[in-house]
């Protein structure tokens, strides 16, 4: 069984962002990284007061796991020279959701998996599910883009791209 880093160690986001408690499983088409649902664990100043998860998270925890992947199999297309892979990626469309539940705290563990359907440069295509207890939570169809570090300089200039 191959031990995994910390999912820190393949993502840019730290607490509290970083919504995956530990990755799981990565191979050449598919990642499987787990979430707990403690009080105190990673989604705990997400909760909302009814003890309830926002489903925007579950769309994050989706592509934190999908980030994973990526930064475990490193650069996958050329880089022009001079230039290089962001440290973020951009989640560009999320397409088939279906949410089937909501996740409260204390729930069972969350494990997400996604498989990849495409890469075509710096844009990729993963499908997946999250489920919790064996129960389906969500599905959907999610395409994300990595950009390059110029790229990244420009959106975020004051004249933009």
């Amino acid at each position: 069984m191959t031990a995994y880093a910390t999912p820190e160690t393949y993502l840019p986001h730290r607490a509290p962002m970083c919504v995956l408690t530990r990755v799981v499983h990565v191979d050449d088409a598919s990642v499987t990284c787990e979430t707990e649902t403690t009080a105190d664990g990673v989604l705990k100043t997400h909760w909302r007061q009814d003890g309830e998860l926002p489903e925007a998270f579950v769309l994050e925890i989706m592509a934190q796991t999908i980030g994973v992947w990526a930064r475990y199999h490193g650069d996958l297309t050329p880089v022009p020279e001079g230039d290089a892979e962001a440290e973020i990626g951009l989640l560009l469309s999320v397409r088939s959701i279906q949410i089937d539940r909501v996740v409260k705290q204390g729930d069972p563990l969350l494990h997400c998996t996604m498989h990849k359907l495409m890469i075509d440069g710096q844009l990729a295509v993963f499908e997946g599910e999250l489920t919790s207890g064996g129960k389906h939570v969500a599905s959907g169809r999610l395409t994300v883009y990595q950009p390059l570090e110029s790229e990244v300089a420009a959106l975020f200039s004051e004249n933009g791209l």
